[in-house]
């Protein structure tokens, strides 16, 4: 190829397959613009009850974040957020008094 890309594999057609990267198609082919990031992992309501119920009943967040089907560094920045909201609304209230 004559566009300077870095060719990884060939399909059974004959045409060469283009790391994203490097192919000039592609969004964010060149040296340092950002490729497009995947949108964030959405943990709804009911899910982030179900996981606040799990966390005090002393679950783990390994199991927790299994059993809801999402990673286990969605929950922790999930519950984290929420603690840090929880908190500011506390905060929030008992100098309001």
């Amino acid at each position: 190829m004559s566009c300077g890309c870095v060719v990884f594999a060939r399909d059974g057609g004959g045409r060469a397959g283009v790391h994203p990267r490097t192919d000039p198609r592609q969004p964010g082919h060149r040296r340092g613009e950002r490729q497009p990031r995947r949108p964030p992992s959405a943990v709804d309501g009911d899910m982030l009850a179900v996981a606040l119920r799990r966390r005090e009943a002393e679950e783990s967040v390994t199991s927790i974040a299994r059993h809801l089907g999402i990673g286990r560094s969605t929950l922790y920045r999930t519950l984290a957020a929420y603690d840090e909201a929880a908190e500011t609304t506390a905060g929030r209230d008992a100098t309001s008094r």
